[in-house]
């Protein structure tokens, strides 16, 4: 049985909704494709952000409202 560790009472939590759905053997859920789409996607939301010499994020370049 799948998720046989969980106790009884939490196996209704358990997301199995695509992509979560695999079973060992299946073709993965992502493709390298969309995979490079996402890192790019992430490492658009660094963008600009430096971390100053005493830690704190540096905010200069961001854009202020």
């Amino acid at each position: 049985m799948k998720f046989d560790d969980l106790p009884v009472q939490y196996r209704g939590n358990i997301d199995v909704q695509p992509p979560f759905d695999r079973r060992r053997g299946d073709p993965p859920a992502l493709s390298e494709g969309d995979i490079e789409a996402i890192v790019a996607f992430l490492n658009t939301l660094t963008d600009g952000y430096e971390l100053s010499p005493t830690g704190s994020p540096d905010c200069s370049n961001s854009a202020r409202y």
